[in-house]
């Protein structure tokens, strides 16, 4: 989950990244405004957060199988 700012209410949106991530933009829940995914900090926050989610997927399978629990991944 990312939380990202609305620039004209103030409000923050909670989306999942996978949602995000290939989107130029989305509607604030509170007043509607457009939040832009492109801008440069918004970029970087999707980006990292992605990254640290396949980080923790990758860490979490390995534990798994290394326990010989059986992963719900395909």
């Amino acid at each position: 989950m990312l939380r990202i700012r609305c620039q004209k209410c103030g409000q923050h949106a909670e989306k999942i990244v996978t949602a995000l991530v290939r989107k130029d933009a989305i509607p604030c829940g509170n007043c509607g405004a457009r939040i832009s995914l492109s801008t440069p900090t918004n970029k970087i926050l999707i980006a990292e957060t992605a990254a640290n989610c396949d980080r923790i997927g990758e860490v979490l399978i390995k534990g798994l199988a290394l326990t010989g629990e059986p992963s719900t991944s395909g």
